[in-house]
């Protein structure tokens, strides 16, 4: 799973400590100069935005439990 984030946005800050740990998941800070054009390629225009292997996407966050139940 790949989850954009903002090391600006209060929410992300939390979403990416409830995901500490988790095998599986890549965090792509969207601040990065680096990370802007694969934002704008995976068309992300929100944080925080997560987006599964199948594709399937979803903007805000989940909690520890369900992120673990998506990922298998």
């Amino acid at each position: 799973m790949v989850v954009y984030t903002s090391k600006n946005c209060g929410p992300c800050v939390k979403y990416k400590q409830e995901l500490a740990g988790i095998d599986g998941i890549e965090i792509v800070d969207v601040d990065d100069p680096a990370n802007v054009e694969r934002a704008i390629s995976d068309q992300v225009w929100q944080v925080p935005t997560s987006i599964l292997p199948d594709g399937t996407r979803f903007v805000g966050w989940r909690g520890r439990e369900e992120v673990m139940g998506l990922l298998g």
